[in-house]
């Protein structure tokens, strides 16, 4: 089952500006369940509360026992990145990203499943506690989520928002749409993925990769091949 599917929602539809105040970014640790199950909270999540339920209790296992698993983020294959601002009582800002679920659910050969699955980085929560957004939280967790992704080796990151976050992600470099479509190698066609009412943003991460708008969708072109020295 998958558990990876909240939306990215960082703040309103607005160009962000830069932190007025030193901003501190930072892997959670498992004391920081409570601040993290209340940030996840603040999501227009489009679900009930006991939906959310084993989202949170996947959340909780991964901070107590993923730190130590082999991989390239805070918690082995994903990333728990906490945003902390001087005049805070608490984290005001969370990003948990990782691989892409969804690749390993695609109509396509297997071994190209595989390949896809540690080269497309998926944000899978991006929030910000609203009495602090619009001073560039939201931006600072993205730029530090996709350089780590970008030297782990990934290929492009994607993820889901709201119709009301398209002009947020397209002011930070994403391509968005109501589907995203991959342009595979080897002759292999297209892949896309959709989910009704969620648009879906792209950015590429390797040089070889690009992202083009094709009838109101992002398409990835470049992935899997060879990275650049």
């Amino acid at each position: 089952m998958q558990h990876d599917s909240v939306p990215a929602r960082p703040t309103a539809d607005r160009p962000p500006a830069r932190p007025s105040l030193p901003l501190r970014l930072r892997p959670a640790t498992p004391g920081d369940f409570d601040a993290v199950a209340d940030l996840v909270r603040m999501i227009d999540l489009r679900r009930s509360a006991d939906d959310l339920a084993p989202v949170l209790e996947i959340m909780q296992e991964m901070l107590t026992t993923g730190s130590g698993d082999d991989g390239p983020f805070s918690h082995g294959s994903l990333h728990f990145l906490l945003a902390e601002l001087p005049d805070s009582a608490g984290p005001v800002g969370l990003a948990r990203c990782g691989p892409s679920r969804w690749t390993l659910e695609l109509d396509i050969p297997a071994f190209v499943r595989n390949r896809l699955y540690p080269r497309v980085g998926n944000v899978h929560e991006l929030v910000v506690v609203p009495e602090h957004r619009g001073r560039g939280i939201a931006r600072a967790l993205l730029a530090r989520v996709e350089e780590d992704h970008r030297r782990a080796g990934y290929d492009a990151l994607v993820l889901r928002h709201d119709r009301g976050q398209t002009s947020l992600y397209t002011h930070l470099g994403y391509t968005s749409g109501s589907r995203l479509v991959l342009e595979l190698p080897d002759a292999l066609g297209r892949a896309s993925v959709r989910k009704k009412g969620w648009r879906w943003a792209a950015k590429p991460l390797a040089p070889q990769v690009r992202v083009t708008d094709v009838h109101g969708s992002p398409v990835l072109t470049g992935l899997l091949a060879p990275h650049a020295l």
